[in-house]
């Protein structure tokens, strides 16, 4: 005799999907393999069987959504949860795609790229000046961008902002 049409085993299957549980805990408590529930589920032979796992989570879920709905009425964070997860657009969190965080990934690297010319700007004025610093002190020491511009650097700042690059803000 199988295991399907023993009987035990889909009905050990059905209570514990009625009750909550997933497939894959059903499938544990039951004595069965995923894939065979699978094969059971997707056989155009055992119709019955793929209509009954489906009512049983159908009632599971409508059991569940009916406790958190209850209890909604003493603490509104329950509603929110199921909202929030019924309505995705209800959700606090902005969830990124891969197009920006591409985009973010590539504005880190121009912002360090930046941060080096700048570096690169800083050591040329200082040897200008007759200071002793190399590039490598100056790209260890924080950078702190000057609150006034002498007239050569606002050109150059709106000759970048005019489409050759960024205007950096200062923060």
């Amino acid at each position: 005799m199988s295991k399907y049409t023993d009987g035990r085993t889909v009905g050990i299957f059905l209570r514990m999907l009625k009750t909550g549980q997933t497939r894959q805990v059903a499938c544990s408590a039951a004595g069965i393999s995923p894939t065979t529930f699978t094969n059971w589920y997707k056989d155009s032979g055992k119709a019955e069987f793929k209509r009954e796992v489906d009512k049983a989570e159908a009632l599971s879920e409508e059991s569940l959504v009916r406790i958190v709905q209850e209890h909604a009425e003493k603490d509104w964070r329950s509603a929110k949860w199921l909202l929030t997860r019924r309505f995705p657009h209800w959700r606090e969190q902005a969830y990124t795609t891969q197009e920006v965080r591409n985009r973010l990934d590539a504005l880190r690297v121009r912002r360090s790229e930046l941060e080096v010319e700048y570096a690169e700007l800083r050591l040329q004025t200082v040897k200008n000046v007759g200071g002793g610093e190399d590039l490598l002190s100056l790209l260890n020491s924080p950078i702190q961008l000057e609150d006034h511009r002498n007239g050569e650097e606002e050109e150059r700042e709106e000759r970048r902002s005019n489409g050759k690059g960024s205007k950096v803000a200062s923060g």
